[in-house]
């Protein structure tokens, strides 16, 4: 195999739509690591962002479904993200500080210190939106993450998980959601501190 690309060392600050550090599609193997996220905005995700919360595809007479992004087996570990935040307002989105969207398959999210960020969609500081599916023999993980003071929060909507939301996305038919979720696939949360998070309106 070819070695990974790897985004190691830096300190991002000042985006304002994209958020810090945006895999738009098959980023195999990504690894995210040591470095300072702070200061970010973005639509769906504002610190780090895995994949896409909004693409979507027809399938069937008008129906629509969320194109995975095919980012599989992704590190992201021993980065301070803080302070960032994202705009999703009424579309799908969350993860004020890591984002991990449909297609995510195998990831990888390990000892981050995820602090003070703010989204107006599901999940304050990480956010795992969509189905994510093993890769690999690897199992989705969020694990050994410092996860404090992050924040979910707007009026015109019911966004949940102040500091994590693990949420699966329905079927559109005409943009409107319908029936049931194709669910998220299992997700492994081990051994993480959450203190001080808030979902003001969910």
């Amino acid at each position: 195999l070819a070695r990974p690309l790897h985004i190691d060392g830096f300190t991002i600050t000042g985006a304002d739509q994209g958020g810090g550090v945006m895999a738009n599609g098959y980023a195999r193997r990504l690894q995210v690591s040591n470095n300072r996220i702070t200061g970010n905005q973005g639509i769906e995700g504002g610190g780090i962002r895995i994949g896409h919360a909004n693409l979507v595809e027809e399938f069937d007479a008008n129906q629509l479904r969320y194109v995975a992004s095919r980012n599989t087996s992704v590190d992201v570990f021993r980065n301070e993200v803080v302070q960032n935040g994202n705009t999703a307002g009424d579309l799908v989105g969350g993860g004020g500080g890591v984002s991990l969207f449909t297609g995510a398959h195998g990831y990888r999210v390990n000892s981050n210190f995820v602090c003070g960020n703010y989204s107006t969609g599901d999940g304050g500081g990480i956010a795992h939106i969509g189905q994510n599916a093993n890769s690999s023999g690897r199992t989705p993980t969020i694990d050994r993450n410092t996860v404090l003071f992050n924040q979910s929060f707007n009026q015109g909507t019911n966004p949940n998980g102040g500091g994590l939301a693990i949420t699966g996305l329905q079927t559109l038919v005409a943009t409107n959601p319908v029936g049931l979720s194709t669910g998220t696939g299992s997700v492994l949360v081990n051994a993480n501190t959450f203190q001080g998070n808030l979902a003001g309106a969910g």
